[in-house]
Protein backbone atom coordinates (compact mmCIF):
# COMPACT_ATOMS: atom_id res chain seq x y z
CA UNK A 1 0.00 0.00 0.00
CA UNK A 2 3.29 2.49 0.41
CA UNK A 3 2.70 3.30 3.74
CA UNK A 4 5.98 2.83 5.99
CA UNK A 5 5.38 3.11 9.51
CA UNK A 6 8.84 4.06 12.01
CA UNK A 7 8.98 1.91 15.35
CA UNK A 8 12.24 3.65 16.21
CA UNK A 9 13.74 -0.13 16.98
CA UNK A 10 13.24 -1.84 19.60
CA UNK A 11 9.67 -0.68 20.13
CA UNK A 12 7.80 -1.30 23.40
CA UNK A 13 4.47 -2.02 24.60
CA UNK A 14 5.56 -1.73 28.26
CA UNK A 15 8.08 -0.80 29.77
CA UNK A 16 9.10 -2.49 32.92
CA UNK A 17 11.56 0.34 33.96
CA UNK A 18 14.06 1.03 36.64
CA UNK A 19 11.80 -0.54 40.19
CA UNK A 20 11.63 -3.72 37.99
CA UNK A 21 15.13 -4.03 37.18
CA UNK A 22 17.17 -3.30 40.03
CA UNK A 23 15.09 -5.72 42.01
CA UNK A 24 15.15 -8.74 39.28
CA UNK A 25 18.33 -10.23 41.00
CA UNK A 26 16.73 -9.96 44.31
CA UNK A 27 13.70 -11.41 42.68
CA UNK A 28 14.87 -14.24 41.21
CA UNK A 29 17.21 -15.42 43.93
CA UNK A 30 20.52 -14.68 42.66
CA UNK A 31 21.41 -11.62 44.52
CA UNK A 32 24.77 -11.89 46.08
CA UNK A 33 25.41 -15.15 43.94
CA UNK A 34 27.35 -15.06 40.70
CA UNK A 35 25.12 -12.33 38.74
CA UNK A 36 26.02 -8.46 39.21
CA UNK A 37 24.00 -5.55 38.37
CA UNK A 38 26.78 -3.54 36.38
CA UNK A 39 24.30 -0.96 35.37
CA UNK A 40 21.19 0.41 35.04
CA UNK A 41 19.64 3.88 33.72
CA UNK A 42 17.12 5.40 31.03
CA UNK A 43 17.53 3.51 27.32
CA UNK A 44 19.28 6.02 24.83
CA UNK A 45 17.75 8.34 22.70
CA UNK A 46 17.82 6.38 18.72
CA UNK A 47 17.12 9.66 16.96
CA UNK A 48 19.51 12.16 15.98
CA UNK A 49 19.00 15.77 16.00
CA UNK A 50 19.78 16.12 12.05
CA UNK A 51 17.04 13.26 11.36
CA UNK A 52 14.26 13.28 13.38
CA UNK A 53 14.93 16.95 15.40
CA UNK A 54 11.56 17.47 16.99
CA UNK A 55 11.24 13.59 18.30
CA UNK A 56 14.84 13.56 19.47
CA UNK A 57 14.28 17.29 21.44
CA UNK A 58 11.75 15.16 22.81
CA UNK A 59 13.31 12.37 24.30
CA UNK A 60 16.08 14.11 25.66
CA UNK A 61 13.56 16.62 27.37
CA UNK A 62 11.17 13.57 28.89
CA UNK A 63 14.52 12.08 30.04
CA UNK A 64 16.30 14.57 31.52
CA UNK A 65 14.78 15.09 34.74
CA UNK A 66 15.78 11.36 35.83
CA UNK A 67 19.74 12.33 35.91
CA UNK A 68 18.62 15.06 39.04
CA UNK A 69 15.33 13.25 40.48
CA UNK A 70 16.91 9.62 39.73
CA UNK A 71 13.92 6.99 40.85
CA UNK A 72 11.65 9.77 41.76
CA UNK A 73 11.19 10.35 38.27
CA UNK A 74 9.55 6.80 36.05
CA UNK A 75 9.00 8.92 33.02
CA UNK A 76 11.93 7.78 31.07
CA UNK A 77 10.51 5.38 28.54
CA UNK A 78 12.99 2.72 27.56
CA UNK A 79 15.19 1.24 30.32
CA UNK A 80 18.51 -0.45 29.83
CA UNK A 81 20.48 -2.64 32.49
CA UNK A 82 23.63 -4.44 32.08
CA UNK A 83 24.19 -7.68 34.21
CA UNK A 84 26.79 -10.14 33.88
CA UNK A 85 28.56 -12.93 35.80
CA UNK A 86 30.78 -11.77 38.44
CA UNK A 87 33.22 -13.85 40.26
CA UNK A 88 31.49 -16.68 42.43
Amino acid sequence: MGVSYDFTFPAHFHDLGQSFWENVLATLQMAGKEWVLAGSRPSVVETSLSDRFLRTLVSYAIKAPWWLLGKFYPFTGGWEVFIHRGMA
